[in-house]
């Protein structure tokens, strides 16, 4: 079905220019606030849909980059964590947790680790988010090439604090192997 049928290609046009133009701010500036949201409420939502993206984006940046002080402030005052180490709450917490979590794994070339994130779902509402995505985690494996070794989902809400999205819950949750969460 087309979305645009009967908004005219001059609003199609417009759509995807505004989308390109925010991707494009989002890629250089990650989770950056938009500072004058559109006219069109329509428009203002794909904004608000591509700036939760990059925060999305910009938690595995920060992660694979073990960046703790940038990774724990896309958290709310009161955000919390729900994994594999429990619950912790608030970004010096969960700052805290994930030095301790990362302590022990390689960060060195021919030895490090990553996460792909993939299969983004976004729906707001105002000032709330909730976000659903898939993630796998990379290590290296035979013959120094990468290897999956878990594979799982992320189940997020989101709050726009102080005119930014962050992560007001983030859930993580491992599949393969099953039973970790």
């Amino acid at each position: 079905m087309n979305r645009f049928a009967g908004h005219g290609l001059s609003a199609a046009l417009g759509v995807a220019l505004v989308v390109s133009l925010i991707g494009n701010a989002a890629a250089l500036r990650p989770a950056v606030a938009v500072t004058a949201p559109p006219a069109d409420p329509r428009l203002a939502k794909l904004a608000d849909i591509e700036e939760i993206r990059a925060l999305l984006v910009t938690y595995g940046q920060t992660l694979d980059d073990r960046k703790w002080d940038e990774y724990s402030q896309l958290f709310a005052h009161d955000g919390a964590w729900i994994g594999a180490f429990g619950e912790v709450r608030g970004p010096t917490a969960i700052h805290d947790a994930m030095v301790k979590a990362f302590a022990t794994l390689p960060n060195e070339p021919g030895k490090r680790n990553f996460h792909v994130l993939t299969n983004f779902l976004i729906n707001v509402d105002g000032d709330h988010a909730s976000a659903w995505s898939r993630w796998m985690f990379m290590v290296t494996g035979a013959d120094n090439r990468a290897s999956p070794q878990y594979s799982g989902r992320y189940e997020d809400e989101l709050v726009r604090e102080n005119g930014r999205w962050r992560f007001h819950k983030r859930v993580v949750s491992a599949d393969i192997p099953s039973g970790s969460k």
